[in-house]
């Protein structure tokens, strides 16, 4: 079991690591024309910045990510305590 403080430096990891890394590059996605509409998993900030074109997923698969894939496992389900899945899909994250 992890302690608080273990906890707080995982969710510190987790939010400051690669996502704060992709909001650097959210303003120049969401303002160039091929990617500012896109769809594509493969034409986010996220891709752009960390991701060196691949989706958010196929970048945590990487063998050398193994660590980043345990972490956002942990940080996963750390949230279950507190939201239910049904809570993200109705965008209501209060519950």
């Amino acid at each position: 079991m992890l302690s608080e403080v273990d906890m707080n430096s995982l969710l510190f990891k987790l939010r400051l690591d690669d996502a704060f890394k992709a909001s650097a590059y959210l303003w120049e996605t969401a303002g160039d024309p091929k990617t500012a509409k896109s769809g594509e998993a493969t034409e986010t900030a996220f891709s752009t910045a960390v991701g060196n074109g691949r989706t958010f997923w196929d970048y945590m698969g990487q063998p050398e990510n193994a660590y980043k894939q345990r972490r956002f496992d942990i940080g996963m389900r750390g949230t279950q305590s507190f939201a239910s899945p049904v809570s993200f899909i109705a965008g209501d994250c209060s519950s």
